[in-house]
């Protein structure tokens, strides 16, 4: 993967958790993408409604409007098909299974391996 790789690609990260958002938009930033940021669902989906998004990146759990609350207002209300990955630290909690049947394209449980995020976003993006 090279430091252009994602160039002219538009991602939204939406976390609470300050360290984890501000690591993911320094590493794809690194990667040449525009990366957008939320703390919470509501937050995310004033940016995702005034921007031009190719994937989202949502944790589940968080104060401000949930991942999953956010995820069907993007399918459901908006009616995008863009890529959304979720990211849950309590996968007992949320099963893949639930994510995919609100729409959720990848599922990551917290804390997952860097590598394998970059590649599901190449993936789903289609550059690898």
């Amino acid at each position: 993967m090279s430091p252009s790789d994602l160039f002219g690609k538009t991602l939204l990260i939406v976390d609470d958790e300050p360290f984890l958002k501000d690591l993911l938009v320094d590493q794809f930033e690194s990667m040449g993408a525009t990366v957008l940021s939320a703390e919470g669902g509501n937050e995310a989906l004033a940016i995702f409604e005034e921007n031009p998004v190719d994937l989202v990146l949502s944790d589940v759990m968080m104060a401000n409007g949930s991942g999953i609350e956010f995820l069907a207002k993007v399918r459901n209300e908006k009616k995008s098909d863009v890529p959304f990955f979720l990211m849950t630290a309590f996968a007992k909690d949320f099963t893949a299974e639930d994510a995919r049947l609100q729409g959720a394209d990848e599922i990551f449980t917290k804390p997952f391996k860097l590598t394998n995020l970059k590649n599901s976003i190449f993936k789903a993006l289609g550059l690898r």
